[in-house]
C-alpha cells in the first residue's frame, strides 16, 4: 500500500511551518522531497517512502548517520 503526506503532516516530520513548506515549494524547491497532485486535484501529496529518503540522504550530506546505515 502507498502511504501519502498532505502538507501538514509533511510540516510536522520536517519541523516546518505550512507556510514554510509552501514557500519551499516555490522559492527552494530543492529544500523539500518531490510532490505530485493526482490528475484534475489541486492538493499536494509526498509518498513517505520519498520523504523517508530525501531526511536520510540530508542526514548523509551531514554525516549525521551511524556507519551501520551510511551504506544503505
Amino acid at each position: 500500500m502507498v502511504r501519502t503526506l498532505t502538507v501538514d503532516q509533511l510540516a510536522l516530520r520536517l519541523g516546518k511551518t505550512k507556510k514554510t513548506i509552501h514557500a519551499d515549494m516555490v522559492r527552494r524547491p530543492d529544500a523539500l522531497p518531490r510532490w505530485f497532485k493526482l490528475p484534475h486535484g489541486k492538493t499536494v501529496f509526498w509518498l513517505e517512502d520519498t520523504v523517508d529518503a530525501f531526511m536520510l540522504e540530508q542526514a548523509r550530506l551531514v554525516n549525521a548517520l551511524p556507519t551501520d546505515v551510511k551504506n544503505c
